[in-house]
């Protein structure tokens, strides 16, 4: 316990330091940082029997924290909160030491009342900061919560815009890929027994061209089965469209058994021979899903 002279000197500098913050101004940071090093140090001159005392001034060093970083919400208000609460922990400091009662401040018979009074005041304050500061936190809270919620929906709206331009560009493939396997590469094909050997090499590979970009399934069949022929990939691409032997044999030039002979070939390379699968299914999915023979 300190004796009577070093609790008045204490209580003198904490009055001196509450005027002091009355008189500094948030734009000075250097005379708040004074301030700050004031309180810490009488943090630590304080005894230990004055743990109210302790209290006030740890609390006040936290608003006065706040204030340097800019967290206050009324800076001017937080400071008038940090000069009464170094004003109420002299009190507090002295009714610590001695009863309420008995205490009195040098210069001034009264001046315990006074303290005790601002120790009310800042009580009061701090209740009244805290509570600005809840409210904010829930504004700031709800301001998040409204920016989380708009995002989510300009999200889900760009989402479904991507949606419907991917299945547009999709569908727009389809046709495409239709029309120039039902219109385009049937007139070419059909063209081919009738052309010179040079001119039906020229055809081939426009044909070859567009049914690589309209079927790129055969390319990977092509490289997955290398031992299908360019005969055989051509027909394996008649069989996927559907086309009968009859029809295939007309496009190709070639006899109906030949046809036959062809797709059993195809068959026995693709592992599909002594099996009852479809090989118009087979072709049709491959590249979709994993084949099963």
């Amino acid at each position: 316990m300190t004796n009577g002279t070093d609790q008045d000197l204490l209580t003198q500098r904490m009055q001196s330091l509450s005027a002091e913050v009355l008189m500094t101004g948030v734009g000075d940071p250097a005379g708040l940082a004074h301030i700050m090093e004031e309180l810490e140090d009488l943090q630590g001159s304080l005894p230990d029997d004055a743990p109210d005392a302790q209290e006030l001034l740890a609390l006040t060093a936290e608003v006065l924290r706040g204030v340097r970083a800019g967290r206050a919400r009324d800076p001017d208000e937080a400071l008038r909160l940090v000069a009464a609460g170094i004003a109420a922990a002299a009190a507090a400091a002295a009714a610590d030491g001695e009863s309420k009662a008995e205490f009195r401040a040098p210069g001034s018979a009264g001046h315990s009342q006074s303290l005790l009074r601002g120790h009310d005041r800042y009580e009061e304050g701090l209740e009244r900061l805290l509570h600005q500061q809840a409210q904010a936190f829930r504004a700031q809270a709800q301001q998040v919560q409204e920016l989380h919620d708009a995002l989510q929906r300009k999200n889900t709206a760009l989402h479904e815009v991507l949606d419907t331009i991917q299945d547009r560009q999709q569908q727009i493939v389809r046709q495409v890929v239709t029309n120039v396997e039902t219109s385009v590469l049937p007139l070419l094909q059909a063209l081919r027994p009738s052309l010179p050997p040079r001119q039906r090499k020229l055809l081939d590979q426009a044909i070859s061209n567009l049914e690589e970009l309209t079927a790129p399934f055969l390319h990977s069949l092509g490289r997955d089965i290398p031992a299908l022929s360019p005969t055989e990939l051509r027909i394996c691409d008649h069989i996927r469209r559907g086309l009968s032997s009859k029809e295939i044999a007309q496009v190709e030039g070639i006899s109906t058994g030949t046809v036959h002979r062809h797709r059993e070939g195809i068959r026995r390379k693709l592992g599909l021979a002594n099996t009852a699968t479809n090989l118009t299914v087979y072709l049709q999915q491959y590249g979709q899903e994993p084949p099963s023979a």
